[in-house]
């Protein structure tokens, strides 16, 4: 039949990271009849969009791309893998035009990486423009970070 089993610990003296638990179950004679191995986390994985920066921050006339750069950081206390950095440019009437995913194997606690886009225009001459960027992680989205509105010269003429 199905039986249950359930126990605690104080883990406040174990450092952060992965951790496994073993359970055997024996007979009253030792002869082993079951054994599962458990896995689980001690510690907050955390990431966050630390900046972003668009430039240039108007487009002129001869205007061939945009650059995107972001900064990831792990607030965290464990690390995080397979993380997907999502970036996202929209038109000012909310169409995104450009989108642009990394994954991202591992980010140890405290380490920030950077990452760089060049988005070509092909002679798109866009009024305005936004840049936006989430990570995602462990089952969870953070909130998007976004930049300001990036506004054309020829939206003036």
């Amino acid at each position: 039949g199905k039986a249950s089993f359930t126990t605690t610990w104080d883990a406040t003296a174990s450092e952060p990271g992965l951790y496994y638990v073993e359970t055997t179950l024996r007979d009253p004679a030792g002869i082993l009849r079951a054994r599962r191995m458990d896995g689980f986390r001690i510690g907050q994985a955390s990431l966050d969009v630390a900046s972003l920066s668009v430039t240039p921050n108007s487009l002129a006339s001869d205007t061939q791309a945009i650059d995107i750069g972001i900064r990831v950081r792990n607030t965290g206390a464990v690390d995080v893998n397979d993380a997907r950095l999502v970036r996202q440019v929209f038109r000012s009437d909310g169409q995104r035009v450009f989108e642009s995913t990394t994954e991202m194997a591992s980010l140890g606690p405290v380490e920030t990486v950077h990452f760089s886009d060049s988005v070509d225009l092909n002679d798109r001459r866009e009024p305005a423009y936004r840049v936006m960027a989430y990570l995602a992680y462990d089952s969870l989205t953070t909130a998007p970070v976004r930049s300001e509105e990036h506004t054309s010269e020829l939206q003036s003429h």
